[in-house]
């Protein structure tokens, strides 16, 4: 009899010890990213990735899924430290993220909000008639 052979993974896991997650949440999915610092993508998890479908990819509990499968995969990786950056108008989706972020047991240096809605400032100009 043949001994089988072990799998080995093609992929190598790199050893990163710093980095940055973005987070973007729309009213539909969430999407988290890990980067190193700079910017080459090392892991990323989704709703979508851990199992959630359809009309259930938007909700915060599948966000919370897709967030601590990221922290499982930083583990494997070690990482120590990361800064934050969030975008996106899901409140709800990000405010469970953190928290989820948060317990990973890593250091988290920094919180940048990156919203691209406009908050106070001059109401835009209406439109004349014809």
């Amino acid at each position: 009899m043949a001994k089988k052979k072990e799998k080995k993974s093609k992929t190598k896991i790199p050893s990163v010890k710093s980095g940055r997650i973005y987070i973007y949440s729309n009213y539909n999915n969430c999407l988290l990213t890990f980067t190193d610092n700079n910017g080459n993508v090392i892991a990323w998890s989704s709703p979508g990735r851990v199992g959630f479908k359809g009309a259930r990819k938007s909700t915060p509990y599948a966000s919370q899924k897709a967030a601590a499968e990221l922290n499982y995969m930083l583990k494997k990786i070690g990482v120590e430290e990361v800064d934050v950056y969030l975008r996106g108008p899901g409140i709800p989706s990000k405010q469970l993220v953190i928290r989820e972020l948060a317990s990973g047991g890593y250091r988290i240096n920094a919180f940048v909000d990156n919203n691209r809605f406009p908050h106070g400032g001059v109401t835009p100009r209406k439109k004349p008639r014809k």
